[in-house]
């Protein structure tokens, strides 16, 4: 909301070519050297520091009395999204020496590879502490989700067998640890055995037409979490390939951003400006 009421309130500034900020009234608050320009990238400076908690926090992951690895990564998404927005007012939207480039650029491309590793972490089945959940334990969450539905009676007993019926093929290809081709190849077993199962819950969802709303509300959602968590069997073992090569990635480019952003405030110290002034 900070940044919103800044760039609204200073929207004619920004959008003055560079020449012509110089004019403006509001040039000596919110230029990258102004009154409130410099503070921004400070706090910018001090968000992304503090994103960088989340890979310590990995680490140590099985020590306990440093919070929860799931709240942890909320704030290595909300740090690393909030950190640019506030280094993008911090340069008034203009890029005016190399270092100051290399580092925008680096801080761009982390910044979007994050929000692709945010989605292929939601992926990934996790526990309630954030953990990854294992193939056993989607395996057992498959059982009971079938046993609770032929517990059920008739009608829930009839969607178990149609759900078991499409997840026949399940766990094909999931131990599979290879290169492209088996990826591939268990991506397409994943595409596949979602769609028997998509049209196995529309059968389920047509046959519990004609059972009590209470019962025929269970039974669905119980028959949503079972289809689920079959198609999370086939696709584990890719996803978290997907996601380990993405880790190391994100890495390395987070260490190219640290190595540009120290040089650009190394240039701003080197010229006489201070932390927030």
């Amino acid at each position: 909301m900070a940044a919103v009421v800044i760039a609204a309130e200073g929207r004619g500034y920004y959008l003055l070519p560079t020449l012509s900020r110089r004019a403006d009234h509001l040039h000596a608050l919110l230029r990258p050297s102004g009154t409130l320009g410099h503070p921004l990238g400070a706090i910018g400076l001090l968000l992304i520091a503090s994103n960088l908690g989340y890979l310590v926090r990995r680490r140590y992951a099985a020590k306990a009395g440093f919070g929860s690895m799931r709240a942890w990564l909320r704030w290595h998404v909300v740090s690393g999204v909030a950190g640019p927005v506030m280094v993008l007012l911090h340069s008034a939207f203009t890029l005016r020496s190399a270092p100051a480039t290399v580092a925008s650029a680096a801080l761009l491309v982390v910044v979007l590879s994050g929000l692709v590793g945010r989605y292929l972490y939601g992926l990934v089945p996790r526990a309630r502490d954030g953990s990854a959940r294992g193939l056993q334990d989607l395996a057992a969450e498959v059982d009971r989700a079938a046993m609770e539905l032929r517990a059920l009676g008739p009608a829930g007993t009839t969607a178990a067998d149609v759900l078991d019926a499409a997840a026949t093929q399940s766990g094909s290809v999931v131990a599979r640890v290879g290169g492209l081709r088996d990826d591939l190849r268990a991506l397409a077993a994943a595409f596949g055995l979602r769609r028997r199962v998509r049209r196995a819950l529309t059968s389920v969802d047509r046959s519990l037409a004609a059972e009590p709303t209470e019962r025929a509300r269970a039974a669905r959602s119980i028959a949503h979490r079972f289809a689920d968590n079959v198609v999370r069997i086939e696709a584990l073992g890719l996803l978290q390939r997907a996601a380990s090569a993405w880790r190391t990635l994100h890495r390395d480019l987070a260490l190219l951003m640290l190595v540009a952003t120290s040089l650009h405030v190394a240039v701003a110290v080197y010229l006489g400006y201070g932390f927030f002034l």
